[in-house]
């Protein structure tokens, strides 16, 4: 049983990734920093789970870290979590090619809905 279960917020439980980036990307292109929507992406991915784990005081093997980024998700598995490999946000159009990618990352569970973290 885990002590910690952490989410990543954006995508798992408000689903605003999509529009926060291409919004990022598009001010910053305004104001002359041309960006990209992938650029944002990988700058926001891969979070310090291992910062998170540490303000929770939690040892990092009792954490279990739900991700539906393959980068995050890898993050999370470097901080040594298990790791939940969410693919029920709404910004994922083909779930289970998500999860084969999130499964190619080394995540040790797939849920395709809430439902699905009840029974892990």
């Amino acid at each position: 049983m885990p002590t910690a279960i952490i989410f990543d917020f954006d995508g798992v439980i408000a689903d605003s990734e999509v529009r926060a980036n291409m919004t990022l990307a598009e001010s910053l292109t305004a104001i002359g920093l041309p960006t990209s929507y992938d650029e944002c992406l990988r700058d926001y991915y891969g979070h310090n789970w291992q910062e998170t784990q540490r303000r929770i005081e939690a040892d990092p093997a009792a954490c279990l870290a739900i991700e539906d980024s393959p980068t995050g998700a890898q993050a999370a598995l470097a901080a040594g979590m298990t790791v939940v490999g969410f693919c029920g946000a709404g910004h994922i159009v083909d779930r289970g090619a998500h999860g084969a990618m999130l499964r190619a990352v080394g995540v040790h569970h797939i849920a395709q809905d809430f439902a699905d973290i009840a029974t892990i």
